[in-house]
């Protein structure tokens, strides 16, 4: 679930972290700086974890916009 840190004046800060797994070795990879590898399982499939943060603006009509997007800390999602 993405967690949502309100900054006032109609920022936000929006942080998602997942925890993946999968068998493909490559999908890490795929995610770029946002993903690594968090470990490998007896029976050749891994555990990948995705960390991003963006900080956002609301806009009109319940929408929003990221103005800035990084990777996240990653172990924030020890306690999924």
């Amino acid at each position: 679930m993405p967690e949502v840190e309100w900054k006032g004046n109609g920022r936000f800060l929006l942080k998602e972290n997942r925890l993946f797994l999968t068998r493909e070795s490559g999908f890490a990879k795929m995610l770029g700086a946002y993903g690594r590898i968090r470990d490998k399982r007896d029976d050749g499939s891994f555990f990948v974890e995705f960390s991003a943060e963006a900080d956002c603006v609301v806009l009109r009509g319940g929408r929003y916009r990221i103005v800035d997007l990084r990777v996240g800390k990653f172990g924030d999602g020890d306690n999924w």
